[in-house]
């Protein structure tokens, strides 16, 4: 992955995702009884990011397709109601 990006896209990239699942964790302490939606989609993105170094290649199109629905789902999910009305 390095060779082909070079070794500034490698630690942007990384520094994107890490920061996204701080994102999605803080999102889900704060979200209350809902927490499991933002929870998940962190730990999608750390199960990609782990596996972006173990795998071969990536997911196919239907684990694409899955990936995309649970990170959808926890970035609609990630800031509660109550918190939007209040601010």
């Amino acid at each position: 992955m390095i060779a082909q990006f070079g070794s500034a896209m490698f630690w942007t990239l990384l520094a994107v995702t890490v920061a996204c699942i701080a994102a999605f964790t803080a999102g889900a302490r704060n979200r209350g009884r809902d927490w499991s939606y933002p929870a998940s989609a962190a730990a999608v993105l750390l199960t990609l990011l782990l596996a972006a170094f173990t795998l071969p290649e990536l997911p196919a199109l239907p684990g694409v397709i899955v990936l995309g629905a649970v990170i959808g789902t926890g970035l609609a999910q990630r800031i509660s109601r109550s918190r939007l009305q209040a601010g």
